[in-house]
């Protein structure tokens, strides 16, 4: 028996090498094409890459400056803080003033160049926690409007009675109605207030008569009171006259007396 292989200078192995090289050239081809046609041009979408907060912050100032970079399409931003909606920008950074003592969300957007396309928002939520107690914080900063103000006390600590007046400077506003906090009844707290005759001043006085440790805490909501505009000005605490006492009635001393503008 007799095994015969092809010969290199044969026609028939001339042959298959021949095949052999069409089929590698085909194969090449084919997967030289797939990689054509699957080929995506690079997104010309604006992206937000950076951002000086990061959600969950606490910020230890009323004022703060937040910073922002894009990518090479990104050429306006414009942000929304507490769904208050700012102009279309140029800049990379904002500074936020006088903010409330409270959670607050700040949206970015970012634009190409033609402001036709605009990349997906980025969503921030931070704290502003600039008043360390024992004192008094009000919010809203600013009205222009009448409003509801709230009257919130911050650490504080074995707290049995307090007095508080405020003040409007040049009689910015006609003070008017205070709704208690419906949850300080709950616990056999006693809220009394007097508006004087003069409109340019108003009194709560507080005896926390349910407990004999008093109260104490990082936050305590009183309620609100109801402020009508007047003229421009600063509602504020007289720190002379606004008093904290203690269990065994000595007086606490106050670190923070917040304020409220009034502006056109």
């Amino acid at each position: 028996m007799t095994v015969s292989f092809f010969n290199n200078n044969s026609p028939l192995y001339h042959r298959h090498l021949s095949l052999l090289i069409m089929a590698v050239v085909c194969l090449c081809m084919i997967i030289l094409s797939g990689c054509i046609f699957s080929y995506t041009e690079p997104s010309k979408n604006p992206v937000i890459t950076f951002l000086s907060i990061s959600d969950g912050d606490v910020i230890t100032t009323r004022d703060v400056t937040i910073f922002w970079e894009g990518n090479a399409h990104a050429a306006f931003y414009q942000y929304i803080l507490d769904n208050i909606e700012s102009e279309i920008i140029a800049d990379n950074s904002v500074t936020l003033t006088d903010l409330d003592e409270t959670e607050h969300l700040f949206i970015l957007k970012a634009y190409n160049d033609s402001l036709d396309i605009k990349s997906t928002p980025l969503l921030v939520n931070f704290t502003v926690d600039d008043l360390q107690g024992p004192g008094i914080a009000l919010s809203p900063r600013r009205i222009n409007e009448s409003a509801a103000l709230t009257i919130e006390l911050i650490g504080i600590s074995r707290l049995m009675a307090a007095h508080i007046e405020f003040v409007c400077e040049n009689r910015c506003v006609t003070f008017g109605e205070f709704t208690p906090n419906t949850s300080l009844a709950d616990t056999g707290e006693l809220i009394s207030f007097v508006d004087p005759d003069s409109p340019g001043r108003f009194i709560i006085d507080i005896a926390f008569a349910g407990s004999t440790d008093g109260v104490s805490g990082s936050s305590l909501t009183l309620g609100t009171l109801t402020v009508i505009p007047q003229r421009i000005g600063n509602i504020i605490l007289d720190s002379s006259a606004t008093i904290f006492r203690d269990t065994v009635n000595e007086a606490i001393t106050i670190n923070e007396l917040d304020y409220v503008s009034v502006v056109q």
